[in-house]
């Protein structure tokens, strides 16, 4: 693995090796720990990183490197997404449905936008990436 910028000894690092399959390293060292999905790779990484007080990294490639945000907060906002399909907010509506500051919402977006799981819009609102260009979407018919 490459090294992102300001690893710490004691950080945590969670890598997709393939799309469904993360593995989670604490440092610089070897992978050590396989997880099956993204939900499971968080809980594990935030429990190790809590007890250790550090960071938390994410990557996909070894080149590109995240911190992510607030690992409790991250995952109740993936969750809400994961619940409601076609989701799709602004920065502004996230930070008043989850009762956050304007900094910590935009980084837990960001944090979700690096992670492919969001992405913002031309309007700036944020949606699942699974769920399509919502412009392209045609009413139902009845």
């Amino acid at each position: 693995m490459g090294v992102p910028p300001s690893l710490a000894a004691e950080d945590v690092i969670v890598r997709r090796d393939s799309p469904g399959l993360f593995t989670i390293a604490g440092g610089t060292g070897t992978p050590q720990i396989r997880c099956h999905s993204f939900e499971e790779a968080l809980q594990r990484a935030g429990s190790y990183a809590a007890a250790r007080h550090a960071s938390v990294w994410f990557t996909s490639d070894s080149r590109s490197w995240s911190t992510l945000a607030d690992l409790t907060l991250l995952r109740r906002i993936w969750n809400e997404y994961m619940e409601m399909p076609g989701l799709r907010l602004t920065t502004g509506q996230g930070r008043r449905l989850w009762a956050v500051d304007a900094d910590t919402c935009a980084a837990v977006l960001e944090s979700l936008v690096a992670l492919k799981f969001l992405a913002c819009g031309a309007d700036g609102k944020y949606g699942r990436v699974s769920d399509g260009d919502p412009t392209k979407r045609q009413a139902a018919r009845i």
